[in-house]
């Protein structure tokens, strides 16, 4: 009997453990409140991403690109609206916005390209702003950083081809999955730390561009802008950029696995003592 109740002990703590990550939700807090399940954003389909030393012609490369938007909306994991935050965001009372530097790699056929994040050439690193002066310009990238740093981190090695990032440089069209690290959370703003990051990006080169404004006038797909954006050298290809950003937290809590261990060796333990 006693060694009934005491599995039921241990039951009952395996499922209040489980039931305490479950619940502890993410939730984001700005000047409107706090808002759960947080999950991530989803940034403007207008972004701008600047390519320094890719050039979509047959070989390979490694190139850098800067990338930066808005959020459209904040999203709750399983991606649909979150709408509290959102609601501020469409009424202007403040901006999330999302700057990133990436390094990578392509190789080049006669028109497509595999290309992927190149953790050997430069850590990728990527950083997200709350600001209550909405003043970003997501066409120049002015006011795109400074706001109130919330979250940060960098990307992990992508690989190429099947798996990593194609780009058709025909029709101008190219999408690329990004997984990587949350380096730094801002309690002020996101509790708990967040662990893990997956970004979904889609880019657009020349006709295929919509509602867009390239800051140096569209380059022809395949091609290279003749005018650059200040700070960057040639040669340079300006993209449309579409993305959106998810999280995940750090599960489960050391503590938690602790606390069930000495637990279960409790367990162990009395049930030697039963059968001697």
């Amino acid at each position: 009997m006693k060694l009934k109740k005491l599995m039921t002990a241990v039951v009952t703590a395996c499922a209040a453990l489980t039931g305490a990550s479950a619940v502890a939700a993410p939730s984001l807090t700005n000047s409107d409140g706090t808002f759960t399940p947080f999950g991530g954003f989803d940034w403007a389909s207008n972004g701008t991403a600047v390519t320094t030393g890719f050039t979509p012609i047959p070989g390979p490369s490694i190139f850098e690109m800067d990338y930066w938007a808005s959020a459209a909306t904040v999203t709750k994991p399983n991606g649909t609206t979150l709408l509290g935050p959102t609601f501020g965001i469409l009424l202007g009372t403040y901006e999330y916005t999302v700057k990133a530097h990436l390094y990578e790699s392509a190789l080049c056929g006669a028109t497509s390209c595999d290309f992927g994040i190149n953790t050997f050439a430069g850590i990728s690193t990527w950083a997200i702003y709350y600001d209550t002066t909405v003043n970003a310009d997501q066409v120049t990238g002015a006011g795109i950083t400074d706001g109130t740093l919330i979250l940060s981190g960098h990307f992990n090695t992508t690989p190429f081809g099947i798996g990593g990032g194609h780009f058709d440089s025909v029709s101008g069209t190219g999408s690329n999955v990004l997984e990587g690290v949350v380096d730094y959370t801002n309690p002020l703003y996101v509790n708990p730390a967040l662990a893990g990051t997956k970004a979904g990006t889609e880019l657009k080169l020349a006709s295929n561009a919509t509602n867009w404004v390239d800051p140096t006038g569209m380059p022809g797909a395949g091609g290279s802008s003749v005018a650059l954006p200040v700070g960057f050298p040639f040669p340079t290809v300006v993209l449309q950029a579409d993305a959106n950003q998810s999280f995940t937290t750090a599960v489960p809590e050391p503590a938690g696995l602790a606390l069930l261990g000495i637990g279960l060796l409790g367990l162990a333990g009395f049930s030697r003592r039963r059968t001697h």
